[in-house]
């Protein structure tokens, strides 16, 4: 896995003490404004320890995230715990790890170049907060047509429970990608 670069924050949300009172987060008008309250975070909770039994919930996030990138379903799934829920950007709940193991390995079939990025990490205990964005192109008849590609704003908030992830939600605005394939309103 590559290495990654580990805090200070940046200065949109360092403070005086390095900690981090709140962040709020508005990708755009058609977006949602995703308002989250977080308690102050020491910028020292964001520092890994090599003698730590359990992973740090960012790095296993940051993984998470790897696996979603490389289209790694049964990777993806070993990640979840047996009582995950996946929410997506309409709000509908998705549990059970064979449900989503298919709903994986569809999404990624409707979208073989599907990829995620975050510019913003931020943890609290269990909870890591991410923003940044999401991309792919829509395929037709196994082609992935240049009008069909997408690109928008994304948020996540993941729950990280025994070295697993317990909640993956996603706020996004997915109207543009519904368009593309030919959908109207949800």
């Amino acid at each position: 896995m590559a290495e990654r670069t580990r805090f200070p924050l940046n200065g949109n949300f360092h403070t005086e003490d390095d900690a981090i009172p709140k962040l709020y987060y508005a990708a755009s008008d058609s977006l949602l404004v995703l308002a989250l309250s977080l308690a102050t975070i020491s910028a020292k909770s964001f520092v890994e320890s090599d003698g730590m039994e359990n992973k740090q919930p960012i790095e296993i996030v940051l993984a998470f995230m790897d696996r979603i990138n490389a289209h790694d379903v049964e990777g993806i799934c070993s990640s979840l715990t047996p009582d995950h829920i996946l929410v997506d950007g309409l709000g509908n709940k998705f549990s059970g790890v064979e449900n989503l193991r298919k709903g994986w390995a569809s999404y990624f079939n409707w979208f073989p170049d599907y990829a995620i990025s975050h510019e913003d990490v931020l943890g609290s205990g269990q909870i890591v907060l991410l923003t940044g964005s999401a991309r792919g192109t829509y395929a037709v008849g196994g082609k992935l047509p240049k009008e069909n590609h997408w690109e928008i704003p994304a948020a996540w908030k993941a729950v990280v429970r025994n070295d697993q992830i317990a909640e993956w939600h996603v706020f996004a605005d997915n109207q543009p990608v519904r368009k593309i394939m030919g959908q109207t309103n949800p």
